[in-house]
């Protein structure tokens, strides 16, 4: 296995997760912020 190839399983994987993280969130969920300078779940998630 390449350098290349683990770095392209372990996005996949991230991705996968993510996606299972944000699924059925509504869009004020995805858009709430803990504190005003973090990163949105949307954002997260996209």
């Amino acid at each position: 296995m390449t350098s290349a190839d683990l770095l392209t399983d372990a996005f996949a994987r991230i991705r996968e997760s993510v996606r299972g993280t944000v699924e059925g969130l509504t869009p004020d969920q995805l858009a709430f912020r803990i504190r005003r300078r973090t990163p949105s779940r949307g954002w997260c998630g996209t």
